[in-house]
């Protein structure tokens, strides 16, 4: 992967976490990072904001912990895509 790949949304204007940088995950693993460590690495789209729901219990918009909204943001795809629901719908894009 390019690293203008590595750039870009996973798809179109899509909401949440970019694509991984080549070994990004890989090299937080093997570093044992902390959470908070790998989303301070993380690029988030743009769009990011415009996730909304319930997880866990809590409102993702509504989520004032920066670190905390990130992770939720993962959470709330993660959840989505497990129930059926197609990449497209999730993304908005």
């Amino acid at each position: 992967m390019s690293s203008a790949d590595a750039r870009r949304p996973t798809r179109g204007r899509g909401v949440g976490l970019r694509r991984d940088r080549q070994g990004s995950v890989t090299k937080h693993i093997a570093k044992k990072s902390t959470i908070g460590a790998f989303f301070d690495d993380a690029e988030l789209n743009p769009h990011a904001s415009l996730i909304k729901g319930v997880i866990c219990g809590y409102r993702v918009e509504e989520i004032e912990d920066p670190l905390t909204q990130k992770a939720r943001y993962m959470d709330k795809l993660v959840d989505e895509l497990a129930k059926g629901k197609k990449m497209e719908k999730i993304l908005r894009s």
